[in-house]
């Protein structure tokens, strides 16, 4: 009993992100793997958004690792009252998030990014940290067959992603 849950914990521990308590980028793809392959079976479309926190090492440099800390957080916490129990959220790394929205398709997945991002810039508003501006871009990508893999779909969205960024920032692109 107790080996097994030590075993739990273990397991727990190396899917969690430690600064926002989101699964981790192994926990996004095992769980976001899962989704696809649910979703292939029953013919439904699947969408991924990838988000990256704009001009995030000048928030680092400016205001110190704390406050970055507390952005990166910000945008967790923005991200896990947003989406459905269904959805997979992950920290990529550094301040790279992606998100799997089972029966979504792009249009509707490209509404929930630009919400999410909203509420994300609402939130670091609410630290009230003189001149602390902050946003997000980010890129979507819907299945369009079966056959496609996460990891075609995450290329995709990376792609539309680099749009964004490109664009401007603090934009979505599908």
């Amino acid at each position: 009993l107790v080996k097994e849950r030590v075993e739990a914990e273990l397991r727990s521990a190396a899917l969690t992100d430690a600064l926002t308590g989101l699964g981790n980028r192994r926990a996004f793809f095992e769980a976001s793997a899962k989704t696809f392959a649910q979703n292939a079976r029953k013919n439904r479309p699947t969408t991924v958004i990838v988000f990256d926190l704009d001009r995030f090492k000048e928030v680092n440099d400016r205001f110190g690792h704390p406050i970055g800390d507390a952005v990166i957080r910000l945008f967790a916490e923005a991200a896990a009252n947003r989406l459905r129990a269904g959805d997979v959220i992950g920290r990529l790394g550094g301040e790279e998030f992606a998100v799997t929205l089972p029966e979504t398709t792009g249009p509707q997945a490209t509404l929930v990014a630009e919400q999410l991002i909203g509420v994300f810039a609402a939130s670091v508003a609410a630290l009230a940290i003189p001149d602390l501006i902050c946003s997000a871009s980010a890129g979507v990508a819907e299945t369009t067959t079966s056959a496609e893999t996460l990891e075609d779909v995450l290329g995709f969205a990376d792609k539309a992603l680099y749009e964004s960024k490109k664009g401007g920032h603090n934009l979505v692109t599908c």
